[in-house]
């Protein structure tokens, strides 16, 4: 129940969705699996937005999914297809 959350809690767990990747072999929600030479132009190898990123592969939330902040929501409505984005946010 979200009815115990404070403002704070559901400020963090929303900006969640600005950090990381969703993998298929893991979530099953998307199509790109951890590793190897799948992922977005965000995700694949020798990508600049892979950083310090030991692992390759999967959808990221945002394009610089690396960095916490609010552009998972500030950029729904640019529909990047390189992104994902769930119908319930």
């Amino acid at each position: 129940k979200y009815d115990s959350m404070s403002d704070e809690d559901i400020v963090a767990l929303s900006g969640a969705h600005t950090v990381g990747r969703l993998f298929n072999d893991r979530s099953g929600v998307v199509e790109e699996a951890s590793g190897g030479t799948n992922g977005t132009k965000y995700t694949k190898r020798g990508a600049p937005e892979l950083a310090k990123s030991l692992t390759t592969g999967g959808r990221s939330w945002t394009k610089n999914w690396t960095v916490f902040d609010n552009s998972y929501y500030t950029d729904m409505n640019k529909n990047d297809p390189e992104v994902i984005y769930f119908p319930t946010d």
